[in-house]
């Protein structure tokens, strides 16, 4: 993933992973989970993933724990619209 990214860019690369952002409350940050079955036919090996999650973030402008649920309900509505959870 490339160092220029917009919001439009990560929330599609979220969906495509099947990830979602949650906010850790211990660490006052947000974090990343896959909730789509392994199997689904998308592969993204894990070094690719940990070094996106800094643009990712960035990108979002998930600063809080509001900003990240906003991101969370719009990547799992668009993943309940194609039947992958």
């Amino acid at each position: 993933m490339s160092q220029q990214v917009n919001k439009e860019e990560a929330i599609n690369w979220l969906i495509k992973i099947g990830t979602i952002p949650y906010w850790d409350s211990i660490d006052n940050r947000p974090l990343f989970r896959r909730i789509v079955k392994k199997n689904d036919g998308t592969k993204v090996d894990r070094v690719t993933e940990e070094e996106a999650w800094p643009f990712i973030i960035n990108a979002l402008g998930m600063k809080t724990e509001t900003e990240t649920e906003s991101v969370r309900k719009t990547i799992e509505k668009a993943l309940k619209l194609q039947g992958r959870i």
